[in-house]
């Protein structure tokens, strides 16, 4: 869709595009659907967003609905709010009478009609064109307004449309092109077309094609925006364009001559805007340009108000939102806002002139530290669910944040601090990557010794022995221990133990991982410390154990901290004990309670977004599925892991010697078992799986046959698991209420209670509820 100024206004009826009419079906058509129950429709947006097009395109569509017509009023260039009746009257051609630009004169000629006018531009009359679009509608019952403003009239009855930017590719949409995937765009068809009208014959190849689109991206799909950048490649390369820095409006400076001051130039789209904010709005708005991504409401309180100029950020932010300068996302009752690029640039150098922007960057690393540190206190229990949601959209802010931190004199400390803080976030959320990014980089700016390096010191270390790093993350960690002891912080020295013995674990020296974790445990017993972190040592000593033979060892530590942690409603520390604890059912070759096992881990590390802890449970259940001989079943199981593991830089099973080789030799076994060809059909299947699918795959219930049942009168034994859900069961509870009281899946219930039925050969819960009830040897 081209921008809001390509319309040539006719008396009535009609309006004349000057250029071709791009995209926009959705919005057409979910336009003309308002105006079939509204008495007054306005669309807003941002200037240069294709209001105006939009309007005369439905206008031109839905003109046979009109016997009487439709008027198309361009308000854009009076200033006077008296002389809105006026230009209204004149549009309509209005011309007898005493007073023809009154009301009154105005309503009579409309009274009996059935007709639509469009108000076109009337954000800068805003009050005049609410009172007199009402009075219009209120005298004349066949008339109907359609409006186009940047903010809404404000009056009863009135229906508002916010017209969105075109759309364009996201990263992940824009990677797929680079790799020859096909993609379409409206963004990209409006550049092309435009394009085409001042280089004839131009068009679009596969490469160039993704250039466009990401140009569109960067220019937020403001078809203004991208025609004034399809002029330009006239006299300048794409890829030129492309690599400029600084905002990209300074480039958009010419290509609209025949259109109103505002719409020439995309700054002057935005300086229009501007100057119809009052002072505390536009003060607001520069203040707004700190934020990356998006922002809450919280946040623009706590970073951007002040005593004096914005006291109070209720008001001025709704206004801002009202006249389309913020852009609000709604997910549930939370409320979101982001300020396009074009019009955060357009801001930061607001802010800039200012003279005050560094007070308002603090601020806005001042509170996501706050942020930081708050989400790490708790991130014990059941906060960890919501602390890792709360950040979940706040990732471009935290990287902002840490920015300003690293790279202001005087500040690294404080990045250091808030980037060892994050330690529970970046790991449990999959974003291991990212965190070792800045962690890197902080440690690398402030090399003095202290708490903070101490403490950073050991999370980069852990996230280093995930990835399978293990001399950078022994280095790491022999570092930390050596600047806690110089500092006697004994904190920081047993973390350090704790994985130094995990990192010794998986180079196959189980005795000194043994030593070192359990010297790391001693320590947090003594100082009653109780967090996800020492529950974690407990996952570990579990870990050990197996690899070394002591299964009994290894379940009893396992499930001691399985029933802690769910005890504190603690997710990940719990889920991986519940893979070590399927990890040595495994060995000891009890497949589905080791199956059972991975998958409450894997339900608890999916509501983390943990991937890479769902990327080691898929592996143990891939050997489980060649146990229960469904060869298929495996390979795909082998895909995901190896996927999720790639995703965040690790290698499989953390690169443990004696896991891998066990894991080779599932696959070789896997291979032989399917053929070739199959395996790489399957194990690619695997690989190609969406997240969401991935876990439904490897959720699914196994495909082995049960074993014979049971004569009810015969001994049964059940496991301890199952004899909590066979005595709950008795009680006559549901699955859904099993699953609350044991704080497991609901899926999980049903798996026990189907083997239950089978081991005791019952067909029934009711038949199962009665023999429990006579039979002691569920005790």
């Amino acid at each position: 869709m081209a921008a809001d100024n390509q319309l040539v206004p006719t008396v009535r009826g009609f309006s004349c595009e000057v250029t071709s009419f791009v995209g926009r079906r959705n919005e057409v058509a979910a336009v003309k659907t308002r105006l079939s129950g509204s008495r007054i429709l306005t669309l807003t947006g941002f200037g240069g967003v294709g209001k105006t097009r939009l309007a005369c395109r439905v206008a031109s569509e839905v003109r046979r609905s009109y016997t009487d017509g439709i008027w198309f009023v361009d308000l854009a260039s009076i200033s006077n709010p008296e002389l809105v009746t006026t230009t209204i009257a004149e549009a309509l051609d209005i011309r007898e009478g005493p007073s023809p630009g009154h009301i009154h004169t105005l309503s009579e000629f409309l009274s009996g009609r059935h007709a639509l006018i469009v108000l076109d531009n009337c954000e800068h009359l805003i009050e005049a064109c609410g009172t007199v679009a009402a009075e219009i509608v209120r005298r004349s019952p066949g008339v109907q307004i359609l409006a186009t403003s940047r903010e809404p009239l404000g009056v009863l009855g009135e229906t508002v449309f916010e017209v969105p930017p075109m759309s364009v590719l996201d990263d992940a949409q824009l990677a797929e092109g680079r790799e020859g995937k096909s993609f379409h765009s409206e963004a990209v068809d409006l550049f092309e077309q435009r394009a085409a009208s001042v280089i004839p014959g131009y068009t679009i190849d596969d490469e160039s094609r993704v250039a466009v689109a990401r140009l569109c991206q960067r220019l937020d799909g403001i078809p203004l925006a991208i025609e004034l950048a399809a002029v330009r490649i006239r006299s300048l390369p794409l890829d030129r364009v492309l690599s400029r820095e600084g905002p990209l409006f300074d480039l958009l400076t010419q290509g609209n001559r025949g259109g109103p001051v505002r719409h020439q130039t995309l700054r002057g789209a935005i300086d229009w805007s501007f100057n119809l904010c009052s002072p505390d709005e536009q003060t607001l708005w520069a203040r707004l340009s700190v934020f990356a991504g998006g922002f809450d409401f919280d946040a623009v309180e706590s970073v951007c108000t002040d005593p004096e100029i914005v006291p109070d950020a209720f008001e001025v932010i709704s206004s801002l939102a009202e006249k389309s300068i913020i852009v609000t996302a709604h997910s549930g009752p939370t409320v979101r806002y982001k300020l396009l690029e074009s019009i955060k640039d357009y801001a930061a150098e607001k802010l800039a002139e200012q003279g005050d922007g560094e007070t308002w960057h603090r601020n806005h690393r001042d509170y996501f530290l706050r942020l930081s540190e708050l989400s790490e206190s708790r991130s014990l229990g059941s906060g960890q669910l919501e602390w890792n949601r709360r950040l979940q959209p706040e990732r471009a802010n935290l990287r902002s944040a840490l920015e300003y931190s690293l790279s202001t004199p005087g500040e690294a400390r404080t990045g250091l601090r808030m980037a060892s803080s994050l330690w529970f976030f970046w790991n449990a959320s999959g974003l291991l990557q990212d965190g070792r990014y800045w962690l890197t980089r902080a440690l690398e700016t402030d090399r003095q010794p202290s708490q903070e390096r101490a403490k950073a010191l050991w999370v980069i270390g852990w996230y280093a022995m995930i990835q399978g790093d293990n001399a950078t993350a022994k280095r790491y960690l022999l570092e930390s221990s050596a600047v806690a002891e110089s500092i006697g912080d004994r904190t920081a020295q047993a973390f350090a133990l704790q994985f130094r013995g995990t990192v010794e674990q998986i180079d196959g020296n189980l005795d000194g991982a043994l030593e070192l974790l359990n010297s790391a445990m001693k320590h947090h017993a003594a100082s009653g410390d109780v967090n996800s972190l020492t529950l974690l040592g407990g996952a570990q000593l579990a870990f050990v154990h197996c690899l070394s033979g002591n299964l009994d060892q290894s379940i009893a530590s396992a499930e001691d901290t399985i029933a802690l942690g769910k005890s504190l409603r603690e997710c990940f520390a719990t889920s991986w004990a519940m893979w070590s604890r399927g990890l040595a059912l495994w060995t000891r070759r009890e497949f589905p309670d080791a199956s059972d096992s991975l998958k409450e881990a894997i339900e608890l590390k999916q509501s983390l977004s943990d991937w890479l802890g769902v990327s080691v449970c898929t592996e143990i259940l891939a050997w489980i599925a060649i146990e229960e001989g469904n060869p298929v079943r495996s390979a795909r199981l082998l895909g995901i892991g190896r996927t999720l593991c790639g995703e965040m830089g690790s290698s499989p099973l953390f690169g443990s010697d004696a896991l891998v080789r066990t894991r080779n030799r599932y696959e070789k076994r896997t291979r032989q078992l399917l053929g070739g060809p199959a395996f790489e059909r399957e194990s690619r299947a695997g690989e190609g799986l969406e997240h969401h699918e991935a876990i439904e795959f490897a959720l699914q219930k196994r495909t082995s046959e049960p074993g014979t049942p049971a004569p009810p009168s015969a001994a049964v034994k059940l496991t301890p698991r199952e004899k909590d859900v066979a005595k709950l069961v008795a009680e006559g509870l549901t699955n859904k209420e099993i699953a609350e009281r044991l704080v497991i899946s609901r899926r999980t219930v049903e798996g026990h209670v189907d083997r239950i039925l089978a081991k005791t050969g019952h067909r029934s819960r009711s038949q199962l509820a009665a023999w429990i009830a006579r039979d002691e040897s569920v005790e």
